[in-house]
């Protein structure tokens, strides 16, 4: 662990009083973090220079989010059951609403692999907090998919359909690998799919399960060693690529999401229900 974080490390509050933070991104052109206040349908943005500043009302309830090539935000707007590309002028387009005719449950989290192709989760979460017990009663498809959705051909299709909720979810550095964080309460694990180079899944392999009651695994993300960082509810729990248990951030907040950041990209930035909070870390991200 000591390779990894510093013993003396501290959590650093940055801010507070939201309601449900989400979707954390930072965005190195601009020296700031996005991240998601999914309750409040706003986005926001933070800089060690500014604090926090609006970003961007509605939100359609966005939870997960991350950047294209291209500079583009690709956010998972809940609220809306859709997937959408906000622009660096802040408009936005409709990427993909629904498969094969029926709406999808709630995107979760998202991840773009290199070749453009966008990768997202689709557990009922969205639908749960809006509807409550009556979530049911608005469900179109009978499982909770990872999708790919292809730009060069318009299509979304499902591939994998048997994660009884996936969540959070990264690819390996080279892309051969997709690791996914299954939250659903007494199935919380980790998993790892191979990527065929026609971008389907195989495979599936349990690399280490979560003792957890409350929350996790959600939001996952990689650094440059291929260690894996997974938002829990005690904390942020790390994993080597093969999935051993190597350490621990501990907190006293559940931690919805996470991503690395920074000038040196060394900066682990963690959401929580009502605040966002850093921790250096030695190892940087990977992306």
């Amino acid at each position: 662990m000591e390779d990894i974080i510093k013993e003396d490390a501290e959590i650093e509050e940055l801010a507070s009083d939201f309601q449900f933070l989400e979707g954390p991104i930072w965005d190195k052109n601009n020296n700031r973090l996005i991240f998601s206040e999914v309750m409040a349908n706003k986005l926001h943005q933070w800089s060690p220079s500014t604090g926090v500043e609006l970003f961007l009302e509605p939100s359609w309830y966005a939870g997960g989010n991350t950047f294209d090539a291209y500079g583009n935000i690709i956010s998972c707007q809940g609220g809306a059951r859709q997937i959408a590309r906000i622009k660096p002028d802040k408009s936005f387009e409709v990427i993909t609403n629904n498969y094969q005719g029926k709406k999808f449950n709630s995107p979760n989290d998202v991840v773009v692999k290199s070749d453009g192709t966008i990768w997202f989760t689709d557990p009922d979460y969205g639908l749960l907090a809006t509807y409550g017990d009556k979530a049911n009663d608005y469900k179109e498809l009978d499982a909770y998919h990872i999708f790919k959705y292809d730009p060069k051909t318009n299509e979304t299709v499902s591939v994998n359909a048997i994660l009884s909720k996936p969540n959070g979810l990264v690819f390996s550095k080279d892309e051969s690998k997709l690791y996914v964080g299954n939250s659903n309460e007494g199935d919380r694990k980790l998993v790892v799919f191979d990527v065929t180079a026609e971008n389907t899944l195989f495979d599936m392999k349990v690399l280490n399960t979560i003792d957890s009651k409350t929350w996790g695994i959600d939001g996952l993300k990689i650094d440059k060693e291929s260690n894996l960082y997974a938002a829990c509810g005690d904390g942020v729990t790390i994993f080597t690529s093969e999935g051993k248990l190597i350490g621990k951030i501990k907190t006293n907040f559940e931690v919805t999401n996470l991503c690395f950041g920074g000038t040196d990209n060394k900066t682990l930035f963690l959401t929580s229900h009502t605040s966002l909070y850093s921790v250096p870390v030695l190892i940087a991200g990977n992306y």
